[in-house]
């Protein structure tokens, strides 16, 4: 039970990394980055390791709910990670899971589905 004035705790999702995902890092067959910034907490942190499975959006429609990795539409030299809040022919409404503290489609709007990079698989929590 979480007491008045204690941080909330936040579920880790595969704190280690397997070797699976090492191999399928090294191979080619998923890629990684690193969380900056508190947009999606409590599910990831800043520092967190995101590992992600590239996508052909041509190819590929994600399910709303799902975290996904996008080229910033603010900074094409960037990407961000955001959750699929809904979807429609003319893109992707992206939110981030700390409302309060998210740049994402309510400031840029749609996102186009060309600009999806991959789906998010695993969390690998900053090491402390």
């Amino acid at each position: 039970m979480q007491t008045p004035g204690q941080p909330q705790a936040r579920k880790q999702i595969f704190p280690k990394p397997s070797l699976r995902s090492l191999f399928l890092l090294i191979t080619g067959l998923r890629r990684q980055c690193y969380v900056v910034g508190d947009s999606m907490l409590p599910t990831i942190s800043q520092g967190d390791r995101v590992i992600y499975r590239p996508v052909d959006p041509s190819k590929f429609s994600p399910n709303q709910g799902s975290i996904v990795v996008v080229k910033d539409p603010l900074d094409p030299n960037s990407l961000l990670v955001k959750r699929v809040y809904k979807k429609s022919l003319l893109g992707l409404e992206l939110r981030g899971d700390n409302e309060l503290n998210s740049v994402d489609s309510r400031k840029f709007g749609l996102v186009s589905h060309s600009s999806l990079c991959g789906v998010v698989e695993q969390i690998f929590p900053q090491a402390n």
